[in-house]
């Protein structure tokens, strides 16, 4: 899909839906003949960049960060019950780390036919220097979001020193019962 479109992506927000949509029909396919409880599903994140702008969409609790100077500049919202609580108030960052639905999702790639919600941001405006990162649930949960911004953001001539020290503190903090720690990065440097 992006190697065939032109460039710059006309319309961003469009593009990711469809790459979203996509996506999550090639994985409806991989699991047709299985019993519904066992077919393949998936959270993702994806993120553009172009014209000193990131665009960025998500299904599940797979999520973007945009970090600026150690701070936590943006994020992305997972599609759970544990983020409702957290956004409406109701629970804090660190009881959300230990609530008993804390894994579970309401929106995924795969499964059923239907596409599944997912949430497509607005462009988030770059600024030379800023650190986007784009993981799984395991490299996040068991750290606030100031924890993962201070974290990414420590070393800014090594990201992937960063993302090391993220997947052993994730690892660590959520032993025995750690998940997949993936995680990529990009440190914006400016047109």
């Amino acid at each position: 899909l992006f190697t065939a479109a032109k460039l710059p992506i006309f319309d961003p927000q469009g593009f990711l839906y469809m790459a979203l949509a996509r996506a999550h029909d090639e994985v409806v396919k991989i699991g047709l003949d299985q019993a519904i409880d066992f077919r393949p599903r998936a959270t993702c994140a994806i993120c553009l960049i172009q014209e000193s702008g990131a665009w960025w969409a998500h299904i599940g609790d797979s999520r973007i960060y945009q970090m600026r100077a150690g701070k936590l500049i943006a994020r992305s919202r997972d599609h759970s019950h544990v983020e409702v609580l957290t956004q409406e108030g109701a629970i804090t960052e660190e009881e959300a780390q230990h609530h008993p639905m804390r894994n579970f999702v309401e929106s995924c790639i795969g499964g059923d036919a239907s596409v599944p919600d997912m949430t497509i941001a607005r462009m988030k405006p770059l600024t030379p220097g800023d650190v986007l990162l784009a993981c799984s649930d395991g490299l996040w949960s068991g750290m606030t979001d100031d924890e993962m911004a201070e974290m990414a953001t420590r070393k800014s001539d090594s990201l992937a020193e960063n993302l090391k020290s993220l997947s052993m503190k994730a690892l660590t903090v959520n032993s025995p019962y750690s998940d997949n720690t993936t995680g990529t990065a990009m440190l914006w440097l400016g047109e």
